[in-house]
């Protein structure tokens, strides 16, 4: 109790302190504005004159932005509109120019809380549809008055006058104006629809252009070197060099990430199956070159090559405990004992435990561990097929998938273990959580720093005593599911050996009734040097990595308002696009939101010492959280 009264005195006495300070300076601030009228323009008058001073927006969400940012001086009643060659922030402009004093820290709680010298916002023009938006920050808890004042300040000192519109991406402007506008909104649509490019990894490489209409028909063609052309998301991805979609690709997509921890070229272009500069490549050697604004595409007369490390990767594996174990007592085990999906798990558990069950991890969980696999591998005899396996060349493809084929179809077809099963079956009875259990891959071949493995391996579900999808069965798949043709591919590029690579099985409870359902990247992604983390939800059980076609899930940026103005404890949310699934507004309310930012800052805060960024994935399920994967993001 006296260390909260400690810390609210402390509060208190801050606050004054700033309420003091900006009296203070509001007193005996300099008067003097910089001469200089190409640091500013108190109106834009043409559109030559916005382009003279407008530059790229903070952050990178949407191609095709450009953006001039405004501060409306209280205290002089004046606007300025700010060149933004010279000065990248806000606070730049009113400290060099205006002659603001305090510093950034202090600038920031009062300009961003309620004790504001200026009013701050952006000027975006979306070039696709000749569209001014004025934007807000998203940690700005500016109120509706000073918003509509901002606008009409905007508005009637620019050229495009009343055909500006507030631009409703964030929880504060979507609070005020979404059912009630008094000045013209314009919603998320404004940025993301019509968009006819999107460089999603920029980068240059050589390779055989190969279009695919159909990926799934096509898959045995594609070589490790080629370029692929493919429509969608597709939900498998072989071992390629760049890939260019037809589909907008949000930043958590199956492309996204995989591009992302590959640094692969690739990008979306809208038209690019009748694109007849493209198609004329069709099965030629090319150049890719993928850049912010464009993608360039030219014959090449370079060798294509994939090459493995020199040296060969060698992973640690335990295979000696001979029992499965409750993911409770797991954690003093390593991901060479259980797979790093599950010690991923099992961190998790110990994170919410500490943080009072501030969110949940799937109920009833344990692992099979490595040993069992070794033995089932053991009695399916499948070493000849592994040793033809390694004399195969990656372009061998058929010869590959055939191999592999066998050799999923002898783990499949060996009997498991009638006391493993006993063992499942008797810990899923006791657990008390239904019949329905969901079966993980848990590798040691995933998850890793350089080793990502994102989608390579099958979970599958299993329920007691169900005819078809028995708890055998979905053991068996999952391990088969090691020998995969993009998992088997993408661990013979990374010169993993085979004889290291194994597969243990994560088990907890299905989540058959799911709310929603997301991905989070705990960093953004989007601007380095500015806070938040990417979060990526969809409705129900739909993927938001590897869609329906046609099929969009929400994506916005969570920020923490503190980091801005201490005092707040609100969290902000900046939207870049609501669900295709749930188009009229925002999936998560705002206790969901504030709940899912408490809880990666617990996690992040577990895993400070390792200096990473990480993915998550969650489900919501009668409005409670839960947190079921945790992996590096490189």
């Amino acid at each position: 109790m006296r260390s909260e009264k400690k810390i609210f005195f402390l509060i208190l006495f801050l606050a004054i302190a700033v309420l003091i300070l900006q009296l203070v300076y509001r007193h005996y601030r300099i008067e003097k504005v910089s001469p200089n009228d190409q640091a500013f323009l108190h109106t834009l008058n043409s559109f030559s004159e916005f382009q003279q001073f407008a530059g790229a927006p903070l952050d990178d969400a949407y191609p095709g932005i450009t953006s001039v940012k405004a501060v409306y001086d209280l205290r002089r009643k004046e606007i300025y509109f700010i060149n933004s060659h010279l000065y990248r922030l806000h606070y730049d402009f009113c400290s060099k120019v205006l002659g603001y004093q305090l510093g950034l820290r202090l600038f920031n709680i009062a300009n961003y809380g309620n004790q504001r010298d200026y009013y701050l916002a952006n000027i975006n023009y979306l070039e696709k549809d000749k569209r001014f938006v004025l934007e807000f920050g998203s940690s700005d808890e500016i109120d509706s008055l000073q918003i509509i004042e901002m606008y009409e300040q905007v508005s009637k000192n620019t050229f495009f006058k009343n055909e500006l519109r507030l631009l409703l991406n964030n929880t504060n402007t979507i609070h005020y104006f979404e059912k009630q506008p008094a000045i013209p909104t314009c919603d998320l649509s404004a940025l993301n629809g019509g968009l006819s490019y999107q460089a999603i990894q920029e980068g240059v490489c050589v390779g055989r252009l190969v279009i695919c209409e159909d990926l799934k028909a096509r898959y045995l063609f594609v070589r490790p070197g080629d370029i692929l052309i493919v429509r969608g998301t597709p939900a498998e991805i072989p071992l390629c060099k760049a890939i260019i979609s037809d589909c907008f690709q949000t930043p958590l997509s199956h492309i996204q990430v995989l591009s992302h921890n590959k640094n692969m070229p690739s990008a979306y272009l809208k038209n690019v199956f009748t694109n007849e500069n493209i198609k004329k490549y069709d099965g030629k050697i090319v150049s890719i070159a993928v850049n912010s604004d464009t993608v360039l595409i030219t014959m090449s007369a370079e060798n294509v090559t994939m090459l493995r490390p020199e040296k060969q990767v060698l992973l640690p594996l335990h295979s000696t405990i001979k029992s499965i174990v409750p993911i409770s007592q797991c954690g003093t085990l390593t991901n060479a004992d259980i797979g790093t999906k599950a010690k991923g798990l099992s961190d998790l558990k110990i994170i919410s435990e500490e943080n009072e069950g501030l969110f949940r991890v799937p109920e009833g969980a344990f692992v099979i561990p490595f040993y069992f696999y070794k033995q089932h591998l053991q009695q399916a005899k499948i070493e000849p097929l592994l040793l033809a396996l390694k004399q195969c060349e990656l372009d061998q493809t058929a010869r590959i998938d055939s191999l592999l084929s066998r050799i999923r179809a002898a783990i499949k077809n060996t009997a498991l273990s009638a006391e493993l099963l006993r063992e499942v079956n008797e810990q899923i009875s006791s657990n008390n959580n239904g019949t329905s259990y969901r079966f993980r891959s848990s590798s040691n071949a995933e998850d890793l720093l350089n080793f990502s493995g994102a989608g390579l391996y099958d979970s599958k579900t299993g329920q007691v005593g169900h005819k078809k999808k028995t708890v055998e069965k979905a053991i068996k798949k999952v391990w088969a599911g090691m020998y995969n043709y993009r998992a088997y591919q993408e661990r013979s590029v990374a010169n993993i050996n085979e004889n290291t690579a194994a597969m243990s099985v994560l088990v907890h409870r299905s989540f058959p009734d799911e709310d929603l359902n997301g991905v989070i990247i705990t960093k953004n992604i989007y601007r380095s040097d500015y806070p938040g983390i990417v979060v990526n939800a969809q409705k129900g059980d739909v993927s938001t990595v590897s869609p329906p076609d046609s099929v969009q899930c929400e994506q916005f940026i969570l920020t923490e308002n503190s980091l801005m103005n201490p005092f707040s404890k609100k969290v902000s949310a900046k939207y870049l696009c609501y669900s295709s699934l749930h188009p009229t507004g925002p999936l998560l309310t705002y206790d969901q939101l504030l709940l899912l930012q408490r809880s990666v800052k617990s996690i992040t805060t577990y895993y400070a010492e390792k200096k990473l960024a990480w993915d998550l994935e969650f489900k919501f399920e009668k409005n409670k959280l839960y947190i079921k994967q945790v992996r590096p993001y490189r």
